[in-house]
C-alpha cells in the first residue's frame, strides 16, 4: 500500500476544461483523422479526373475539304495529328466541367460525412452506424396486463 501512495504523489494531474478539445483540430469538429479521409477522397477523385481525360473520340477529316478558316487554329500536336491527306482530330467525350465534378463531389461528400457536429460531437457516418446498431438491437416493451382493452 505504501508504494501506491508514493506513486500517486509523484503523478501530476491536469484538469482539462469541458470546452477544450483533448485532440488537435484545425477547426471545431475537423482534425487529423478527418483530414486524412478527405485527402483520400480527393486522391480518388483526382484519379477519376485524369482517367476520364483519356476517353476520347477521333474524327478523320480530309485536308482538301477543310476551309481556310477551319485550318487557322490547327496546330499539330496534342489533339491534332497529320496522317497523309487527313487530319485526325481527337476530342474529349467528357467535358472539363463534368470532370471537375469528379474531384469536387467525392471530396465534399467525404468532408460532410466525417465532420463532427459541434453540438452532438458525432459525425454523419457515426450517426448512421449508431442508428443501424439501434435498429438491430432487441427491444423490450413494458406494459401491464389488464390495463388496456384485453380485460
Amino acid at each position: 500500500m505504501n508504494d501506491m501512495e508514493e506513486q500517486d504523489k509523484s503523478v501530476t494531474y491536469y484538469l482539462i476544461p469541458s470546452n477544450v478539445s483533448a485532440k488537435f483540430e484545425f477547426f471545431e469538429g475537423f482534425g487529423w483523422s478527418e483530414l486524412k479521409t478527405v485527402a483520400i477522397a480527393l486522391a480518388i477523385g483526382a484519379l477519376i479526373f485524369f482517367l476520364s481525360g483519356f476517353i476520347t473520340s477521333s474524327e478523320r477529316v480530309e485536308k482538301s475539304k477543310m476551309t481556310y478558316d477551319q485550318t487557322i487554329g490547327l496546330k499539330i500536336g496534342k489533339n491534332i495529328f497529320e496522317d497523309g491527306n487527313y487530319y485526325i482530330l481527337k476530342k474529349e467525350i467528357i467535358p472539363l466541367p463534368i470532370r471537375v465534378l469528379f474531384v469536387v463531389v467525392p471530396t465534399l461528400g467525404a468532408y460532410f460525412f466525417v465532420k463532427r457536429d459541434p453540438s452532438t460531437k458525432m459525425s454523419l457516418i457515426s450517426t448512421i452506424k449508431f442508428s443501424r446498431a439501434f435498429r438491430k438491437r432487441q427491444r423490450r416493451y413494458l406494459y401491464k396486463y389488464g390495463s388496456g382493452a384485453e380485460g
